[in-house]
């Protein structure tokens, strides 16, 4: 797993790398997500700590968009 950026540059927003996730789930959660969306953060949604949905998938101008994801 990356660590986060602590240097507060920008150069990491346009590698789109900042964070290496932002929202994670467990194993055990039925979840609906709707309408995320990121700046700078490799991995979108995370099951236990694992990366599943990649900004780079999802890139609509400057931020990432997930329109919808489900896990029921």
């Amino acid at each position: 797993m990356k660590l986060l950026n602590k240097n507060y540059t920008q150069s990491c927003a346009e590698a789109r790398n900042c964070q290496a996730q932002i929202f994670n789930i467990d194993y055990e959660s039925d979840i609906s997500v709707y309408s995320l969306s990121t700046v700078a953060t490799t991995y979108q949604l995370s099951i236990g700590r694992e990366g599943v949905v990649d900004q780079k998938d999802n890139v609509n101008g400057f931020q990432s968009t997930v329109t919808v994801w489900t896990r029921t």
